[in-house]
């Protein structure tokens, strides 16, 4: 669980937040974390790529993974996507390694 902090942006699409009431019961468990309705691809989801979980203003947050399955139009956004940060990966590395470092060996 990360502190305070909305989870960061992901090539994985997610749900949106559900608030999670932070009071315990006796047994342990949070009010709210009933995961007994989950269809069995969500129950699959959820094991491989675990909800992201943070805090905003004292009250806990659970994002789970999207079990929607993608359209073509959001295979080809992720797609630019991949693409545009692949290239500019491309072009820091170039940048760098176009720079002439030269140590000083003697003293």
């Amino acid at each position: 669980m990360s502190k305070a902090m909305p989870p960061h942006n992901s090539l994985v699409r997610y749900d949106n937040p559900l608030i999670i009431i932070t009071n315990k019961d006796p047994r342990g468990r949070r009010k709210g974390d009933d995961k007994s309705n989950l269809s069995p691809t969500e129950d699959i989801l959820n094991s491989i790529l675990p909800p992201r979980e943070w805090t905003e203003d004292g009250v806990l947050l659970v994002q789970y993974v999207s079990a929607t399955p993608a359209t073509r139009q959001d295979v080809i956004t992720l797609q630019v996507i991949f693409i545009n940060f692949i290239f500019f990966v491309f072009i820091l590395i170039f940048r760098f390694k176009s720079k002439t470092y030269v140590p000083c060996l003697s003293k």
